[in-house]
């Protein structure tokens, strides 16, 4: 099984037949999501469902990782607020060198954003 989560921008229309079925009718956006999925899917079939999704999760963008945790009802998947935390601790890293700066040169007090 394959879940392909798509945001409001990948969706131009929704529709439903009389037999329960549904139309989706993709955005360029939607459609690049797809195809992206897609190949994804067949460049990982061999590797276990666990490992896939880790792979899936680290290639979203921020906003889409962001869009996939707010969008679940109640907390999100552990798997995805793991991969959240990974990427605020990478950007928080990348960022110390720059506070350092900025405090050496006083423009921020020492004391301030300091953990």
């Amino acid at each position: 099984m394959t879940t392909l989560y798509l945001s409001g921008r990948d969706i131009a229309a929704l529709s439903s037949g009389p037999d329960g079925a549904m139309a989706v009718e993709l955005t360029e956006d939607g459609e690049r999501s797809l195809v992206a999925a897609a190949a994804r899917l067949v460049a990982v079939a061999s590797v276990p469902p666990a490992q896939r999704r880790a792979a899936w999760l680290k290639e979203l963008s921020n906003e889409d990782l962001v869009d996939l945790a707010m969008g679940r009802l109640g907390a999100p998947d552990q798997d995805v607020m793991t991969e959240v935390v990974r990427r605020m601790k990478d950007m928080l890293e990348q960022l110390s060198p720059v506070l350092s700066a900025i405090r050496t040169a006083g423009i921020v007090p020492a004391s301030e954003g300091a953990s």
